[in-house]
């Protein structure tokens, strides 16, 4: 069994298609690799896999376990076109696209954000029935025409990670948030409870809109609030279940299952429920499908060099895929 790589690495500011600098870590050439090399031929082969990361910011936890993997399987950095997968957290602008060749897998589609902005999200997906009653929050007396009697969620459109996010009702909502910001307003949802605490489940869902075909994997996870919940109180530790903001409540919620785990706990009630997130899943990305396709050709049209072969939208549609985390609570 080959030992790993422990190589060190150093921080480095790249300049790179043309985006801002960004930090990445890269091998310090002052360390010799000691990993062993069982087969020379085969290392080579593993060698030739290429991977770009593009925009993607060092901060990002995606980005340092994207980099683990990859490089844990023979993917290496690479700034050329003949790259084997772009991986990215934007999809790449035409200057570059042009130059890659016609192998390249892609991630994301022109128009992936329709389902990464809560507000375009509910856009595309809120006349399915399985999203709670939303509303765009564009001024301040905009929250008048709610139920000041209700009880609401309101999340900053373009934000993350339990960043801007807020519970109470409009009176209350309305002094927290920035009034020069835009918002989504939903319903707050009465959830299903394990150990007194609030739950959701992350599925991973890998996707192509031409033709449609949606993979859902079966292997998910389920994170908890790292705190009991109790729908009057103002504490978000009971109210959101993510990682990233709950680690800031001494460390988070050491008690994250896997979804196996929640089937068993579920029990006879799973079969019925696997079926509702698959069709929840199905949905969703059959929303959005048109728009993307109109992405790929407007993305096809802008390309003026019209014998280059992401200049006929099919090839990009090909080359493309989306990777989501659906995140679904009972």
């Amino acid at each position: 069994m080959p030992t790993l790589c422990t190589r060190e690495y150093k921080k480095t500011s790249r300049k790179r298609h043309g985006d801002k600098p960004y930090e990445f870590n890269e091998p310090c050439s002052k360390k010799q690799c000691t990993k062993v090399h069982e087969d020379p031929l085969e290392e080579r082969k593993e060698y030739d896999k290429k991977i770009s990361w593009g925009t993607i910011n060092n901060s990002s936890n995606e980005h340092f376990l994207s980099r683990i993997f990859f490089n844990n399987n023979g993917f290496r950095d690479s700034d050329d076109s003949t790259l084997n997968l772009y991986f990215s957290k934007e999809f790449p602008r035409n200057k570059f696209l042009t130059k890659l060749s016609n192998t390249c897998h892609i991630r994301h589609f022109p128009y992936f954000w329709q389902l990464c902005r809560k507000d375009t999200f509910y856009k595309n997906v809120g006349n399915q029935g399985f999203v709670p009653l939303s509303y765009t929050v564009n001024s301040l007396s905009d929250l008048d025409k709610l139920d000041e009697n209700k009880l609401y969620i309101c999340k900053l459109c373009n934000s993350g990670n339990g960043n801007n996010i807020f519970v109470g009702n409009p009176s209350k909502i309305k002094d927290l948030i920035n009034p020069k910001n835009k918002y989504i307003v939903s319903d707050y949802i009465k959830p299903l409870l394990i150990n007194k605490r609030k739950f959701e489940m992350r599925i991973h869902v890998v996707a192509n809109y031409s033709p449609l075909v949606v993979y859902i994997h079966e292997f998910g996870y389920v994170r908890f609030a790292s705190e009991d919940y109790d729908e009057k109180s103002d504490n978000l530790y009971c109210h959101l279940t993510g990682n990233r903001f709950n680690y800031k409540n001494n460390g988070g919620n050491k008690d994250n299952i896997t979804l196996q785990k929640l089937w068993d706990i579920l029990g006879d009630k799973s079969t019925d429920i696997k079926e509702k997130i698959n069709d929840v899943c199905k949905k969703t990305i059959f929303s959005v499908q048109n728009v993307n396709i109109e992405g790929m050709k407007k993305v096809a049209n802008s390309i003026n060099d019209k014998n280059n072969y992401y200049s006929n939208w099919e090839n990009i549609n090909n080359n493309c895929f989306e990777l989501f985390g659906f995140d679904i609570m009972l």
